[in-house]
């Protein structure tokens, strides 16, 4: 955010159950993301926009310009796959996710990020991506 110019105005949303967001015990599907996007622009008088997602925040993106096609200037998605179809191990991850109970044991966070990463990253980062991973509960 510090590199765009004054000229964007631009919001960085943490989603429910990420980062330091509160955790309610439901709506943690891309739907129910996708009604937040909604909600915050409403509150703070964006009648559209154009919405980034990186990762899995990209789904909501895509997510959102599917429910509210009027209200998406653009889309701007970052390491979001074409697909998890063709993706080996996907279906063993979802399996170990569904399957997870709090505390999430930081060796899987260690792990799972470090299968996002495509290229090396300094530890500063890589550490800071395991904290935060951490704070999202198994609920999530």
């Amino acid at each position: 955010m510090p590199h765009l110019t004054e000229s964007v105005r631009a919001f960085a949303l943490s989603q429910g159950g990420h980062g330091d967001s509160s955790r309610p015990e439901s709506g943690y599907g891309f739907s129910d993301y996708s009604e937040d996007v909604a909600s915050f622009m409403d509150m703070v008088g964006l009648e559209s926009a154009v919405i980034a997602g990186h990762s899995s925040h990209s789904v909501v993106a895509q997510r959102f310009a599917i429910d509210h096609p009027q209200r998406t200037r653009g889309l701007v998605l970052i390491g979001a796959p074409g697909s998890l179809k063709d993706k080996p191990g996907v279906g063993e991850l979802v399996d170990m996710i569904l399957n997870l109970e709090d505390p999430i044991d930081p060796e899987f966070v260690q792990g799972f990020v470090r299968s996002t990463i495509y290229c090396t990253v300094p530890d500063e980062f890589f550490n800071a991506m395991v904290r935060e991973n951490l704070k999202v509960p198994a609920l999530v």
